[in-house]
């Protein structure tokens, strides 16, 4: 259970799935780290440039490679560092935008849903006639699904009226 949730408690070796998740956005939003001046990097710096810092593996085949390693990994770890200020700023607006994207797609489908009768309106609205719903609006003895049922009513009278 903790392995899921916690880093330190995973087994090591294994690609964890926040680095697959966090390479597959980096990659598609914001671009292979070669446009960040790091072609020239080692290749296992390039392909684990957005994954979590547990999965950065070094090689340890030798001195000379460790060395290139650590200087690749250093610059990598420089120009990671400059751009998250601008990475944060870029993913708060669109977030922020996507929020105001789905709020405004269900204003809109609640507009839309709003405008047409409920089934259960419909299904109210035979039993009644549209002087009764008038006499018991100004009798005051309507009830809430009553008014519904008027309302579904006095739409269909409108709707067939207009197609006349």
């Amino acid at each position: 259970m903790f392995g899921w949730l916690f880093t330190q408690y995973r087994k090591p070796g294994k690609l964890h799935f926040g680095s697959k998740w966090l390479n597959l956005h980096g990659r598609f939003f914001i671009g292979n780290p070669e446009r960040f001046g790091l072609s020239d990097c080692r290749e296992n710096v390039l392909t684990s440039y957005y994954y979590l810092r547990a999965d950065r593996k070094m090689p340890v085949a030798n001195d000379e490679d460790f060395d290139a390693w650590r200087m690749d990994a250093l610059r990598a770890s420089q120009v990671r560092h400059a751009s998250e200020k601008h990475v944060s700023k870029a993913g708060f607006l669109v977030t922020s935008a996507a929020c105001v994207a789905l709020c405004f797609g269900a204003l809109v489908v609640n507009k839309v849903k709003g405008t047409r009768p409920s089934p259960a309106a419909i299904q109210l609205a035979p039993s009644l006639s549209l002087n009764e719903c008038k006499k018991k609006w100004t009798s005051g003895t309507i009830t809430p699904q009553e008014i519904v049922a008027c309302q579904a009513l006095s739409q269909t009278n409108n709707n067939n009226n207009g197609r006349h």
